[in-house]
């Protein structure tokens, strides 16, 4: 019977800060490397000698926090003709913490227990390395997370 491992990642920030020079053409490319990452790197298989682990994770959520950074950065720059307006455009800033779902199957007849769970937590950690990587290799900065909060269950 394959183990069901589901992990949920709390990113406190994710990416430049607000005050970057350059957001203009930088934005739209770190969203098209995330709009990318729902179609290429969403999903990973792991083959070991004794097993197979399948990770899955929904990364749309910090696709959809890239997106409204840039439409708020767009308004900024276009001016507020009042405070209340400036207020109201400053609100619609993403909210600084998201969470990632990611879910680990171990499918093998020879593990199970505490092996498995071990097996599936090293594979979503070797994954997050992979795609950390991945990502700033593609486009330097748009994976930023200098804090991954685990809570694991």
């Amino acid at each position: 019977m394959p183990l069901i491992s589901k992990h949920t990642f709390r990113i406190g920030s994710y990416g430049r800060s607000t005050t970057d020079e350059g957001w203009e053409k930088l934005d739209p490319e770190h969203i098209g490397v995330w709009q990318s990452v729902l179609d290429l790197l969403s999903a990973r298989t792991i083959k070991l000698q004794n097993c197979t682990i399948i990770i899955e994770t929904n990364w749309k959520p910090i696709l959809q926090k890239q997106e409204k950074h840039y439409d708020v950065m767009k308004r900024l720059q276009q001016g507020a003709t009042s405070q209340a307006e400036l207020h109201s455009i400053l609100e619609g800033f993403p909210e600084r913490s998201t969470e990632i779902e990611i879910t680990a199957e171990v499918l093998g007849d020879n593990v199970s227990g505490e092996a498995a769970t071990d097996i599936a937590t090293n594979a979503i950690e070797s994954y997050l390395y992979d795609f950390f990587a991945i990502l700033n290799v593609s486009a330097p900065g748009c994976c930023d997370f200098p804090s991954w909060a685990a809570c694991w269950g």
